[in-house]
C-alpha cells in the first residue's frame, strides 16, 4: 500500500524545510493504515508524532533515526513495540498508549 498523498506532502515538506519534526496525526477519513516509510529517510528529526491511525507494525528500519528524542505512537493498533524502538539511542519519551499492548 502506498503513503497517502497528504502524507507524503507533509513529509516532503519537512525534508524541505529541514524541520526537525513531523507531525502526521489522523484526521477525518484520511488515516495511515501502515508505518510511511518515506520517513525513515528524514534521519535528523528529533520529534515524530503519528497518533490515531491504523498502523500495526514499525519496521526495523527505525533505528535509522538515531536523532529521535520524542515518538508518539499512541492511538494505532500496535500489539509491539519493536527492539529497533527501544533502542534508539537519543529516545527520551515514548507514548504507545490506546494501541493493543
Amino acid at each position: 500500500m502506498t503513503t497517502s498523498v497528504w502524507a507524503l506532502e507533509k513529509i516532503r515538506a519537512v525534508q524541505e524545510r529541514g524541520s526537525d519534526s513531523l507531525i502526521l496525526n489522523a484526521r477525518a477519513g484520511a488515516s495511515l493504515p501502515e508505518f510511511p516509510v518515506e520517513i525513515l529517510q528524514l534521519t535528523h528529526l528529533r520529534a515524530l508524532f503519528l497518533t490515531g491511525h491504523k498502523i500495526r507494525q514499525i519496521p526495523p528500519e527505525m533505528a535509522q533515526l538515531a536523532n529521535l528524542q520524542e515518538l508518539s505512537l499512541s492511538g494505532n493498533q500496535l500489539t509491539a513495540v519493536p527492539e529497533a524502538v527501544l533502542a534508539l539511542p537519543k529516545l527520551r519519551t515514548l507514548n504507545v498508549r490506546d494501541n493493543r499492548l
